[in-house]
């Protein structure tokens, strides 16, 4: 195994979605970013926040996104355009992860 790489890069974007969306409204946002991400989690959480100087407190949807590096970008531009909130969350993180898990996110990827 000398000489060879057992990691290889990933794209993990998060960003949130209102805690007010309806199952089918989310599994719709969801189901049409899957065509430049591999995959797609969800969990819910409470943010706390200012916006314009006013404390927040919510419940929202942390929606985290695998993809390649060559799709980073038209992920967050897809975000961008299909975001709810006026100014939304996008946060990148390079990663590694497995060949073998990496070359699925390559596969399931697709450049559009």
């Amino acid at each position: 195994m000398e000489g060879m790489n057992p990691l290889s890069p990933v794209v993990i974007i998060e960003t949130t979605l209102p805690y007010s969306w309806s199952e089918d409204e989310i599994s719709k946002w969801e189901e049409e970013i899957l065509g430049i991400s591999a995959c797609v989690q969800r969990v819910r959480i409470q943010s706390k926040y200012t916006w314009k100087g006013t404390l927040q407190s919510e419940k929202e949807h942390l929606i985290r996104l695998k993809t390649t590096t060559g799709n980073q970008l038209k992920v967050i531009k897809w975000i961008e355009i299909n975001h709810p909130y006026d100014v939304p969350e996008i946060l990148v993180y390079d990663v590694q992860s497995s060949s073998k898990y990496a070359k699925w996110v390559e596969e399931e990827s697709r450049v559009e």
